[in-house]
């Protein structure tokens, strides 16, 4: 069986971050001690995870007076303060759009209402979704190699930018104290370093032929091993990726392995998705437009795939 999505959107996004979900403590920069606020950056932007597989809470904004800082919103029914210390990000409305981050601060169970310990640079709007997450953390080591304590999440230590990666330290925390304190961040986060389109999935399951001693007639026909393969006529790839999807590694290294998504309908919420698991690459043609290098015409072997809905 032969499907081709011609021009269907495919994400491919890296199995190993996929597996491991969180990224532990990663280490982002020392402190300069100058008294004012500080950024760091992390290594893999955005700061975001995948709510179905991390265990994230979707809800809504109800309409009442809502403002920067508090807003009334559709989850109820769990006890107050459940969601305290967790983070929201909202994933519709102009708050979407800035891809901003906050912790909540407080929880009420009637009316679900949320109280940020940072304001948003606006209010939400009524009906705007949003994502709770666990939250993110941020470390300092004190002056002490390897030995972290976490910030307060109140809002007075630091703040972060999900869509970009930033971390600011406040300059409460960056005193002449505090020199040489070094920062670290644990945080979820979900990589999509290429994107393609015109992809094809053949799918076989060969029948093998079991003969008896002697015999040159089958006697009996069993499934034999399923295979999964196609190819993908355009990929725009991160530069450092590029010679893993063209098969060009090292001889005694593993090819990675990654998952590969595939948005028929775009990538739009109730529209169908499918997910090939266990991906490698087997070679194709490197090309360079205006917006960089690609490659053309990439043949793919995989183990497994499912379909599902989208739904956020």
């Amino acid at each position: 069986m032969t499907t081709t999505y011609s021009g269907a959107q495919a994400v491919l996004k890296l199995e190993r971050l996929l597996a491991e979900g969180k990224i532990s403590k990663e280490y982002i920069g020392a402190l300069s001690g100058a008294g004012v606020d500080q950024n760091f950056y992390t290594k893999r932007f955005p700061i975001t995870h995948d709510a179905a597989e991390q265990g994230g809470v979707i809800g809504a904004v109800v309409a009442n007076g809502e403002t920067d800082t508090i807003f009334d919103t559709d989850l109820t029914g769990v006890a107050d303060d459940f969601y305290n210390g967790m983070t929201i990000r909202f994933t519709s409305g102009a708050l979407a759009a800035a891809n901003q981050m906050r912790i909540i601060d407080d929880y009420v169970e009637v009316d679900g209402v949320i109280t940020v310990t940072v304001a948003f640079s606006v209010a939400p709007g009524d009906g705007d979704t949003f994502i709770i997450e666990p939250s993110v953390d941020v470390f300092t080591d004190d002056g002490t190699l390897g030995s972290w304590s976490e910030y307060d999440e109140d809002g007075t230590d630091y703040q972060i930018n999900a869509l970009t990666g930033e971390v600011r330290v406040l300059s409460a925390e960056n005193q002449g104290g505090n020199a040489g304190e070094r920062i670290s961040i644990s945080y979820y986060q979900s990589e999509a370093p290429a994107v393609g389109q015109n992809v094809t999935i053949e799918h076989n399951q060969d029948l093998t032929e079991i003969y008896e001693l002697g015999s040159t007639e089958p006697q009996e026909l069993k499934e034999g091993p399923i295979s999964i393969s196609g190819t993908i006529g355009v990929i725009w790839a991160d530069r450092s990726l590029m010679g893993t999807f063209l098969s060009l590694s090292d001889f005694y290294k593993k090819l990675s392995a990654y998952s590969l998504y595939l948005y028929p309908n775009k990538y739009v919420s109730g529209q169908p998705y499918i997910k090939l698991s266990g991906v490698k690459f087997s070679g194709g043609t490197l090309g360079v437009d205006i917006d960089g290098p690609l490659a053309l015409d990439v043949s793919y072997k995989g183990l497994a795939f499912e379909s599902g809905t989208l739904s956020f």
